[in-house]
């Protein structure tokens, strides 16, 4: 490829539209462009490393007899709404209805596509194990966008199902999954951390300062959790204070935590907050301190449920008898209400009255209400960590991967049956594997670059090598540059030359700016039947006979000494 017919649209500034630096060099760097915001069309550069990962996934995948297949962009809404996501998933789904007023959607979720397709198909214990997989996009209807493509509303993403018939089975399936995702994320570059989350499953995380999520880690005992997961270390806090006698107090306009701390004089800690939701088919109210946030995983993983929504108005005026914005736990007309640990044990606290313009002062649980107790809040740094007890610190990153055993939950919802050995029907067994590329890509950059511009690993760099003729006007030098060029595409190497008549200075800039890993330099030694050659990643520059170019450039492809 030359460089001069290729089209690289790099940009001398960073871009004002983010401060995320993977999202500046690959704007910079000629990868990307934005469409609108959270969606981006990948160019010639971008696209050329998107199908590097895609070739990392497909060999690893293949190796271990994995099957690709490629499910429609278009989806019926009803498997969405057999399975309860639709409803789930109702702020975050593509959703539209065709000429036939039938609905539909963009995919955001794949396994409905998977298993009813095997539960059509698959009849016999005798045709597994199995396990499909596809390389597709994704749809998300993403409201934060400052990220970039780190959680653009477009994702390319690979995700793949094993189906067995055992449990030993998806044991074994589950395993082999995890040895592909780590040879893949290896491959890629990348430097990251597996953390066990809820529900049987692995995630993949890299921590970044410019990360979409967060997590919690101990430098004490390597304790590694994302923020939705982390478990509250049970500490039993003695209160002086006596319990008091229960008044009510109004307070006229008042519904935030903020407002109401400032207008009583109190401290936040000292109130608690009543969160309305539905989950599943139930009402559940949910108790936390006042400066505490609600964690919706841990309520989702202690009902066991699937669905779980802020509940509207019209729903909270009817369980509580008020507007919003004055719940409480006294007299609340709900399913459930669940208190979290400190809620119980704080004495005195100053809760919604389920009234209009009023609060209750002096509410204490036990006397005044009950409800089941358990830990339902995020964990913040003021809480030691969960294993050791020491000190945590919450941090930014973000999750480019996750594995799950999924057990018999969608093929349940789906009546996706098979006969066993023993001769009787039961529930096929499945495992979930996924990846962001797009996450994938920002991780790559975000972990490798300089204040030049990016340093992409070999696996996936655009172009492995660029050939650099000093002066156009040269024939020597051009020529030599050519010679090698010819023969490195011979050998199957992906290069680029920079035939551009340009000022040396410009053309490293450009080579640095977008991270081509190898530079070949075709200068004045050429007469001398010197070049010179630098990697990416050092600074050295290193003097290499011509007829040892070839040579020495595939020593380092295939030795991967790299990185």
């Amino acid at each position: 490829m030359r460089f001069s017919a290729f089209f690289i649209p790099t940009l001398r500034e960073m871009s004002s539209e983010t401060d995320v630096i993977s999202q500046q060099l690959l704007l910079r760097g000629g990868f990307i462009r934005k469409v609108t915001t959270g969606v981006y069309n990948y160019l010639p550069l971008g696209l050329r490393v998107l199908r590097n990962i895609e070739k990392i996934i497909r060999e690893e995948l293949n190796l271990q007899n994995c099957q690709e297949v490629l499910f429609s962009t278009l989806q019926p809404s009803e498997l969405y709404q057999q399975s309860n996501y639709l409803n789930c998933l109702e702020e975050e789904l593509f959703k539209f209805k065709d000429k036939n007023d039938r609905e539909c959607c963009l995919p955001l979720v794949q396994e409905e596509m998977f298993v009813n397709l095997i539960k059509g198909e698959v009849k016999s214990y005798k045709n597994l194990p199995l396990v499909l997989y596809q390389i597709n996009r994704q749809f998300r209807d993403e409201t934060k966008s400052k990220f970039g493509i780190i959680n653009s509303r477009e994702i390319m993403a690979v995700k793949a199902c094993s189906f067995d018939a055992t449990l030993e089975g998806m044991e074994k399936s589950f395993e082999k999954m995890k040895s592909v995702y780590d040879k893949i994320f290896n491959r890629c570059g990348l430097k990251y951390n597996v953390i066990t989350g809820s529900l049987n499953t692995n995630e993949y995380i890299t921590l970044l300062e410019n990360g979409d999520d967060k997590f919690v880690y101990c430098e004490n005992c390597n304790y590694m959790s994302s923020l939705k997961n982390a478990k509250i270390r049970e500490q039993k806090h003695v209160n002086s204070e006596d319990i008091k006698d229960l008044y009510k107090v109004e307070t006229i306009g008042i519904k935030t935590i903020e407002d109401l701390s400032k207008f009583l004089g109190v401290s936040k800690d000292k109130l608690a907050k009543t969160m309305i939701y539905k989950i599943d088919k139930n009402v559940v109210a949910v108790m936390v301190r006042g400066d505490r946030e609600v964690n919706n995983t841990k309520i989702m993983d202690y009902l066991n449920c699937t669905f779980i929504e802020m509940a509207d108005e019209e729903t909270v005026e009817r369980v509580t008898g008020s507007e919003t914005g004055f719940a409480g736990p006294i007299g609340l007309m709900v399913d459930k209400l669940l208190v979290d640990y400190e809620v119980a044990e704080l004495n005195n606290m100053i809760v919604g009255a389920n009234q209009k313009d009023f609060h209750l002062v002096n509410v204490n649980y036990g006397r005044d209400f009950i409800g089941e107790i358990g830990d339902f809040r995020n964990i913040t740094e003021e809480d030691s960590c969960p294993i050791c007890g020491e000190k945590i610190t919450i941090t930014n990153g973000i999750v480019i991967g996750q594995i799950q055993k999924s057990g018999d939950k969608h093929s349940q919802i789906f009546n996706a049956k098979i006969v066993v050995e023993e001769g009787f029907e039961k529930p096929l067994l499945m495992g979930g594997y996924e990846a962001n590329i797009n996450k994938i890509i920002s991780a790559v950059v975000e972990q490798n670059h300089d204040e030049k511009g990016i340093i992409w690993p070999l696996e996936i760099a655009p172009f492995q090598v660029i050939i650099i003729p000093a002066v156009m006007k040269d024939e020597l030098q051009v020529k030599v540059a050519e010679e090698i060029y010819e023969k490195l595409k011979s050998e199957n190497v992906s290069v680029i030359i920079d035939d551009r008549d340009e000022r040396i200075g410009v053309k490293f800039n450009d080579a640095d700016l977008i991270g081509i890993p190898i530079r070949v330099t075709v200068g004045k030694k050429a007469k001398d039947g010197l070049i010179e050659l630098k990697l990416r990643n050092e600074s050295e520059v290193k003097d290499v006979r011509l007829e040892d170019t070839v040579k020495e450039i595939n020593n380092i492809i295939n030795l991967q000494h790299y990185f």
